[in-house]
């Protein structure tokens, strides 16, 4: 006899009132769907239960068995019982308010009684509970217990001992979200101590999330400690401008100037987390350093401060003669991947109508002008959610770190390991999410499409088979792949014929498989072949919308979205700087793009600045590329912008001014629509609601959202589909195995916190970015006599930097990684722009000739 079904829902008493549950639901969240609000300490609905704390006991009565006399009701803690059929749950029970009394009591023995001085205060559970449900005076007399105090845990996070009520919160979130066990609880009971694994500072990257998870005042964060009180702040919300996961964050702010950033629930991106350089790099937005003013050169080239009609004058004569001049296409535009859609839709009205330019990019150092590799296939660069990461059955990460990269995205595919998903990591050197792969694919430099097709050719020799068990129609396959067996792709990859096999079996049968592939992937020279490879094995898979390509900047998909790629005959920002030092594009126009730290050829980008003949820059700061502008134009930060932003994902969000800018700033769409009506083609724009109006009419991605901008949530917006090419098989165009010959190949990413401007902003973030540094396999340190730890320099075609050498077994053989965003001069210093990866030589630097750059 068959067992029937367990049922899908429980109905059950609270209060008095029935209420009906999804079966499973904890007690605690049944009062809740009931309207009733059980206190809480140690229980959070994110993180694992305790049962800790006990102030949710509840008097909880079960359903007696058929036949079986009545249970009377027991004390519970609601935070650890599952609701069942008849269940009933008394939250007011004499028995429970006394319980939870005397864990106020008790708690309160030895908190310290600061809250007028607490940053917690005003918003802090232990007081909002002892308020509602303690007893209304105390019975101490003794002395209270004193413990460490303004104990720094990190250079973000202070602890103070003496508040902790010892939930479990803080190390369960380290635990479990994060997987980075850097905190712990030591000794037992009265002395109970919070502190950091042997003592070392935290290093963890989501370390600012345990801040808000602390009921208590315990854990304050270092830049926001005794700067303000909650009711002495405004709020705005916003979406964070660090990267392109685009998290919901509330701007909090005193006197107009950015105290302190925390999440904004949104369970479809960030659920209620944000990463550190989302919280703490905030500070430049309220910086002494802020240009302020336009800048104009004189006629010895020398920068002056000038009035903004000087500078949109100034700017419209030396653009226009170019225009004039050479036409159009001799003005290269570079920027909008950290704009608004607003910003960034004006910049692309300005370019294709005002400069009359198909010369426009958003991918610094990007060297294809195709925006979407996956085109062809109908597809989106994106086209699954964030949230679908935690219902994966497989994911492919290629050509990515995710945890510097999407960091938030990382604990969603985190949490979709942990909920059984088989992740692959395929990449050149070790990451984050190595330490939870199931399979790794450590391939050679550039052999992305060549693993790819040696996937395909494994699943070609064992097609998938359907939920019935029958093979996918995969013929076609072979042809396009051009006959390329998986020993081919093993020899050219570097990676065993048997993991290539294992890998290709593991994505065929799982029910939901996803691939993530790097941004830098996108805009390489092979990005074409890759996103062809890609779109044939999501086919293969028989999940062709299961493929996705990350995005540079904050921005970068509402920037793709507005057109800042290159037009019919243009070119990519790559070939945009190379021809300008060159001669060939004569004038410049970079929004908010300091392209001498971020193009991948130093050398290359200073040659372009100092060839052409026009350089306008939009900037925050004054950075070593606005030095070499004709004219500089100070823009605003994302604080000071109303408008919307497009995450990753193409999900379309709303954001709010928090901060009034000072009237020698615009923002960057102004800034164009003043600039365009000097040049006698004005845009017209005067408010920020008459750009949204025309992009949300304009923009073909936005279509779906009927002219208004989304809620608080936002809203999944695509741009429409070529469907011609959806279902059929696309022939991947060969790429020349790249041969580094002798030296080591130079691998370079970006920390997620590294030596940036804005980050400089902030001392304590500061702090926690690594010394510069280069990793080399033992093998290799051992050929070259070099030694873990000491000072060497980088020779490559470009020039030469110090670092400071790490050597592990992080990277291959013949390979070395060198962060693009750490010391100065940056690795772009010895890189050159067109090939497809740098061979450089590592050598030691002598003691006596250390000098810094690092």
């Amino acid at each position: 006899m068959t067992a029937s079904p367990p049922p899908a829902t429980v109905t059950l008493t609270v209060d008095g009132h029935e209420v009906t549950v999804p079966a499973g639901t904890l007690a605690v969240e049944a009062a809740r769907a009931a309207g009733v609000d059980v206190p809480v300490f140690c229980y959070h609905p994110k993180l694992s239960l305790a049962g800790a704390c006990r102030m949710c006991m509840c008097e909880i009565g079960m359903a007696s068995p058929p036949g079986q006399p009545p249970r009377p009701p027991a004390m519970m803690t609601s935070c650890t019982t599952r609701v069942s059929n008849g269940m009933t749950i008394n939250t007011m029970a004499p028995g429970a308010l006394k319980a939870r009394e005397g864990v106020i009591e008790f708690l309160l023995i030895n908190h310290p009684l600061d809250c007028p001085v607490c940053d917690a205060g005003g918003e802090c559970p232990l007081q909002d509970n002892s308020h509602a449900w303690g007893p209304k005076e105390s019975r101490f007399e003794e002395q209270k217990r004193l413990a460490r105090k303004g104990a720094a845990l990190s250079p973000l996070v202070v602890l103070d001992q003496e508040r902790c009520i010892v939930c479990f919160r803080c190390t369960r979130f380290m635990d479990e979200v994060p997987g980075e066990a850097e905190l712990s609880f030591f000794n037992r009971g009265y002395t109970s101590q919070l502190r950091t694994v042997g003592d070392e500072p935290m290093k963890s990257r989501f370390q600012g999330n345990i801040i808000d998870l602390c009921p208590c005042g315990a854990l304050t964060s270092e830049t926001y400690r005794f700067k303000a009180r909650p009711q002495d702040l405004d709020h705005a919300d916003s979406v964070c401008g660090q990267c392109p996961v685009g998290c919901n964050v509330m701007l909090d702010t005193r006197s107009n100037e950015v105290a302190r950033v925390r999440p904004r629930q949104n369970e479809a991106v960030n659920e209620i987390w944000i990463c550190d350089k989302g919280r703490f790099a905030h500070h430049y937005t309220s910086s002494p350093n802020r240009l302020s003013g336009p800048w104009v050169a004189g006629d010895g080239g020398e920068l002056r401060t000038s009035s903004w009609a000087q500078a949109h004058g100034s700017a419209a004569v030396r653009l226009q003669a170019v225009k004039e001049k050479h036409g159009g296409a001799a003005i290269g535009v570079i920027g909008g991947r950290n704009l608004t859609n607003e910003d960034a839709y004006a910049l692309a009205r300005f370019a294709a109508e005002v400069l009359e330019t198909p010369n426009v990019d958003f991918r610094v150092g990007a060297e294809t002008a195709m925006a979407n590799p996956l085109a062809p296939f109908g597809l989106n660069a994106f086209n699954t959610t964030l949230a679908q990461a935690e219902r994966a059955g497989a994911i492919l990460l290629i050509g990515t770190d995710v945890y510097d990269e999407v960091p938030v995205q990382w604990l969603r595919i985190r949490k979709g390991a942990k909920a059984g998903a088989k992740l692959i990591v395929a990449n050149p050197r070790a990451t984050e999410a190595d330490r939870i792969a199931f399979q790794r694919l450590r391939h050679r430099p550039g052999s992305e499409v060549a693993l790819v097709t040696g996937i395909l050719a494994a699943l070609a020799e064992t097609p998938p088979v359907d939920g019935e068990g029958v093979a996918r129609d995969l013929s076609g396959l072979s042809d396009a792949i051009g006959g390329t067996t998986v020993e081919a792709a093993a020899l050219h990859t570097g990676v065993k014929p048997e993991t290539i096999r294992a890998v290709a079996a593991t994505l065929a049968g799982a029910k939901d498989p996803l691939v993530y592939a790097g941004a830098r992937l996108a805009i390489r020279h092979d990005a074409p072949s890759l996103g062809t490879a890609l779109g044939n094995l999501g086919r293969a898979l028989g999940h062709p919308e299961c493929v996705n390509f990350f995005v540079e900047g904050a921005n970068g998909r509402g920037a793709e979205f507005a057109g800042l790629v290159p037009g019919v005959g243009g070119v990519p920002a790559g070939e945009i700087i190379a021809r300008a030092a060159s001669g060939q594009i004569k004038a410049l126009y970079l929004v908010g793009e300091n392209i001498l730290a971020t193009h991948p050829d130093r050398a290359q980008a200073l040659a372009a600045l100092e060839a052409a003949d026009v350089v306008v820059v939009h900037e925050l700061f004054a950075t070593e590329t606005a030095s070499h502008a004709d004219v500089v134009f100070p823009a605003v930060s994302i604080a000071e912008k109303d408008g919307s932003i497009t995450n990753i994902e193409g999900r379309l969000q709303r954001l709010y001014q928090a901060v009034r800018p000072s009237q020698d700033r615009l923002p960057d769409w102004r800034i164009l629509s003043d600039l365009s009506g000097e040049m006698g083609l004005g845009l017209g724009y005067i408010a920020t609601s008459e750009v949204t109006r025309d992009l949300l009419a304009d923009i073909p991605a936005y279509a779906s959202v009927g002219g208004k901008l989304p809620g608080s949530e936002g809203a999944i917006t695509r741009e429409p589909a070529d469907s011609v090419h959806s279902d059929t098989w696309r022939t991947i165009a060969p790429v020349p195995i790249f041969e580094p010959g002798d030296g080591l190949t130079l691998v370079t990413w970006s920390e997620l916190v590294g030596n940036e401007t804005i980050v400089a902003e902030t001392p304590e973030l500061l702090t926690t970015v690594p010394e510069a540094y280069v990793e080399i396999n033992r093998d290799d340190a051992s050929r070259l006599g070099l030694v873990d730890g000491t000072q060497v320099e980088i020779h490559g075609p470009g020039g030469a930097v110090e670092r400071v050498l790490r050597v592990n077994g992080r990277v291959p053989a013949g390979v070395c990684f060198a962060p693009d965003n750490l010391g100065s001069p940056r690795i772009n210093a010895v890189a050159r722009h067109g090939v497809a990866f740098t061979v450089v030589t590592l050598s030691p630097v002598q003691e006596a000739a250390l000098t810094g750059g690092r």
